[in-house]
């Protein structure tokens, strides 16, 4: 009898959390749009708590999922990420290094920041520059923010690389990818396991070798941002791309 009971409830649980995460996503939408400029926290428990028992009894069911939204996880959610994101876009802005960054929402397990090697290193050095340790600071920011796994990737252009200290291209990218790494390992503190460093030399350009420019742009260092994000913080990802 009592595992009949358990067993007819148990549908509940995935019924709210569906329920949970629906509204979630619309409560999202409406903080997000046009028409409104500021969002209380007593504003989305109200709503919540507009709603039938079902979600309350089904959370303290012993089978409830821990990992459902609540009004909690949504605002502090939407607070750090936004404040984490708007902090970078300052700090990019304010140093005037906009045409030295890039930022691109890959997937929705993914971002992509680039920064180029004008802005990271000098030639032929994996030494940080002052500039990109204050970028890379707001970086890690968002790292912790998201609560990320990152992959770091160093590129070159295709010029060799007449060094003692590197003895080829996939050298450099490497210890530059390093480099980074460890920054964002100490400024996270996250377990370095979370992170990871390649290199791919001169073997993956996004632009022609041909001209200075075009160096210029494979010189770079990618980051990538990586969290398995639900739907309502995808949507928030993707909102504030297309704001930016």
């Amino acid at each position: 009898m009592g595992k009949s009971k358990e067993k007819s409830a148990s549908w509940l649980v995935t019924y709210s959390d569906m329920v949970t995460l629906l509204m979630s996503f619309f409560l999202v939408l409406w903080i997000l749009s046009p028409g409104v400029t500021t969002i209380t926290y007593d504003t989305i428990i109200d709503l919540f708590e507009e709603q039938t028992g079902l979600l309350e009894a089904a959370n303290k069911s012993p089978q409830s999922n821990s990992e459902t939204p609540t009004p909690e996880r949504i605002v502090d959610y939407i607070e750090q990420t936004r404040a984490a994101w708007q902090e970078l876009a300052d700090v990019v802005k304010e140093a005037n290094v906009t045409e030295q960054m890039d930022l691109e929402f890959q997937h929705p397990d993914r971002v992509l920041i680039t920064l180029n090697d004008s802005l990271t290193f000098n030639s032929g050095s994996d030494v940080l520059l002052p500039l990109a340790e204050l970028v890379l600071g707001s970086v890690a920011n968002v790292i912790v923010a998201e609560q990320s796994l990152v992959e770091v990737q160093g590129h070159t252009d295709s010029v060799p690389i007449y060094s003692e200290k590197f003895n080829s291209n996939w050298h450099l990218g490497a210890a530059r990818a390093v480099t980074v790494v460890q920054y964002l390992v100490n400024a996270t503190e996250f377990p370095p396991e979370d992170f990871k460093a390649s290199s791919y030399g001169e073997h993956k350009p996004v632009s022609t070798n041909f001209t200075p420019g075009g160096r210029l742009e494979n010189r770079r260092v990618e980051i990538y941002i990586k969290k398995e994000w639900n739907m309502v913080e995808r949507y928030v990802i993707e909102q504030m791309f297309e704001v930016g």
